[in-house]
């Protein structure tokens, strides 16, 4: 006969706590893109938010 594996409370824990961390980046994401999309569409500044610093460092 087959064995059917049954996990533990532990796994499950983690499954959730994982999904959980998942869609709280799904979120952050698209709140940056709507923000994105919102400042496009109503005519606010695209400028690239990283320092000029980064671009001298790395030797370009």
């Amino acid at each position: 006969a087959v064995k059917i594996r049954t996990f533990t409370v532990c796994y499950w824990v983690l499954v959730v706590l994982l999904q959980v961390v998942l869609q709280g980046l799904h979120l952050y994401w698209f709140a940056l893109i709507v923000k994105l999309a919102i400042r496009a569409l109503f005519g606010g500044p695209l400028d690239d938010i990283r320092s000029e610093d980064d671009e001298e460092n790395d030797g370009h």
